[in-house]
């Protein structure tokens, strides 16, 4: 997987892949890949021969989220004035 997305070796998914192998834990995350501006939930099943990883493209719910943050923002501050 490291082969295919270099720009994920270092990271909190790629701490949280190892961690999952190492303890052999289930773990999920969402996740920002920025090379694509990308948000990904990621849910990773260990095994003894692997890992099982199911993801699923949020971007659109983490847009809309920051999105409705803004306005909320906005909206306490015309109603603090």
């Amino acid at each position: 997987i490291w082969e295919l997305f270099p720009a994920a070796v270092g990271t909190e998914a790629y701490h949280q892949f190892h961690e999952a192998m190492r303890d052999q834990t289930p773990h999920q995350f969402d996740y920002l890949y920025e090379p694509w501006n990308c948000w990904h939930d990621h849910r990773i099943y260990p095994s003894s021969t692997g890992l099982t990883v199911l993801i699923a493209d949020i971007s659109d719910r983490k847009h809309a989220e920051t999105a409705l943050q803004e306005s909320e923002a906005r909206f306490r501050a015309v109603a603090a004035n």
